[in-house]
């Protein structure tokens, strides 16, 4: 079986959510879209410099 996992179910998947790790775990293959990658890459890139920007003084 394959799956593409949008942002909601990597999020739930990061979260441990139990049916969903499940579920994966029977997948032959586990596919993310570009769409999902540059949604999760901008939230990395929001949270280092939201993360940085209150360190820095001034």
């Amino acid at each position: 079986m394959k799956i593409i996992l949008d942002t909601n179910a990597y999020v739930a998947f990061k979260l441990g959510y139990s049916e969903l790790v499940e579920y994966l775990l029977r997948a032959d293959l586990i596919l993310v879209s570009p769409i999902v990658l540059g949604e999760l890459m901008l939230h990395l890139i929001y949270t280092f410099r939201r993360k940085y920007a209150t360190k820095i003084p001034g």
